[in-house]
């Protein structure tokens, strides 16, 4: 619940409305707080404030973004595809891009990360889920790539975060390691877990290659 509602403040925030934002958007975005929570009934009004004003940007946006978090991602892209002809600079580019993930489209995906790098200028975040695109589709050396470069932007990146230049370590230590380069898998897991001792993610994959790693000598004994 908590990663959905800061999904849609993280776009509602990303652009402003094509258009006067109305009470209809204003009653649909109730319905998506915490204490309201109500994707369906927002799309209600959403689609209220659409048929007022069909250039409403952010009405088209979080449409999508409501059936997003239904887990209704394929009906979610055309809102999201409008949100962007209206608003091309806004924040729906990065949840199509996202939609494209779940639906395990990744080299779509990764397609609509660099259209919005393009327009917007490219962000580690964009570079980071990039790069989980390229380990899905065993692009390994593109992967290392996104994730070098995110980390070169460093873990201030005002497109960023510190969460997200963990990831960037993790998704480098990932690729280092199908790659078959234990030990500078082992290091960047390491980094990630310094920016985010949180990362799951990067400790099973520090912990089962450790493993692996100290197996694989015992065996050679």
């Amino acid at each position: 619940m908590q990663k959905a509602i800061l999904l849609f403040l993280f776009v509602f925030l990303c652009f402003p409305c094509y258009g006067v934002p109305d009470e209809f958007v204003e009653m649909g975005n109730y319905y998506m707080t915490k204490n309201n929570w109500d994707p369906s009934k927002a799309i209600e009004y959403y689609k209220k404030a659409i048929e007022l004003n069909d250039k409403n940007s952010v009405a088209w946006n979080n449409i999508g973004n409501a059936l997003f978090n239904l887990k209704k991602y394929e009906e979610a892209l055309p809102y999201f595809e409008k949100s962007i002809e209206l608003w091309p600079k806004g924040g729906s580019q990065d949840m199509l891009a996202w939609c494209f993930m779940e639906l395990k489209k990744y080299e779509k995906a990764i397609e609509v990360f660099n259209q919005h790098n393009a327009i917007l200028g490219t962000s580690s975040y964009r570079l980071v889920k990039m790069g989980y695109c390229y380990l899905e589709i065993g692009k390994n050396q593109e992967a290392l790539s996104c994730a070098s470069e995110a980390i070169q932007m460093g873990p201030n990146d005002p497109r960023g975060s510190r969460e997200t230049h963990a990831r960037a370590w993790y998704v480098r230590g990932k690729a280092y390691l199908n790659l078959g380069k234990t030990a500078e898998a082992l290091h960047d897991f390491d980094e990630a877990l310094k920016f985010d001792p949180s990362c799951q993610e990067a400790f099973e994959a520090s912990m089962k290659a450790r493993s692996e790693s100290s197996g694989s000598k015992e065996g050679k004994k």
